[in-house]
């Protein structure tokens, strides 16, 4: 066997158990190696979707559809808002590569979901192309929540407010903020 092939398989057997290493860490029941692990993982585990959330299977499951939304504010006042797509939003086939979308968008509460907001936060400003001379920018990531009605009952008014929470606010002092990798 040659020298490159032999760095190649033992590159991908390295890659392969560090990936069982942080899946079977992030699964794990919370426990002090899970604790102090997890944060650093959270760069590897969260971007790529890879957690988990048992509570759709639970005996009491989510009853709500969550909406993430963020309004900026740059420097001379304007006021940008972008909202995260939404899998109503797409036809049946452009639905299937964006399985995860509905996933992001559930998993932004609570500290252990930190990495997650930080890394939406610098994202909706780069997509909003605020320019460069409008820093700082104020930005608040928020859920929009509506109750999914009881097994038999008719859904509400459409028209009924969605119940709005902050989920964090950020201040970005100049572009160079939201581009966190080179």
């Amino acid at each position: 066997m040659s020298w490159s092939l032999r760095v190649r398989r033992l590159a991908i057997s390295a890659f392969v158990v560090f990936h069982i290493f942080v899946l079977t860490v992030w699964n794990i029941p919370t426990c002090v190696i899970r604790d102090r692990i997890a944060p650093t993982l959270a760069y590897y585990v969260q971007p790529l979707g890879l957690w988990q959330n048992w509570s759709m299977f639970a005996p009491d499951p989510v009853r709500h559809t969550v909406a993430v939304e963020a309004t900026a504010i740059d420097a001379k006042g304007l006021v940008y808002t972008f909202a995260f797509p939404k899998m109503a939003d797409f036809g049946f086939w452009q639905r299937i590569p964006r399985v995860r979308h509905s996933k992001y968008a559930s998993y932004f509460m609570g500290d252990e979901n930190k990495v997650n907001r930080e890394i939406a936060a610098c994202h909706v400003v780069r997509e909003l192309k605020i320019p460069t001379d409008h820093f700082p920018v104020e930005m608040e990531l928020v859920y929009r929540i509506r109750e999914t009605p009881p097994f038999g009952k008719a859904p509400d008014d459409a028209m009924t407010p969605l119940t709005t929470l902050v989920l964090q606010a950020y201040r970005f002092p100049s572009p160079q903020e939201v581009h966190p990798w080179p």
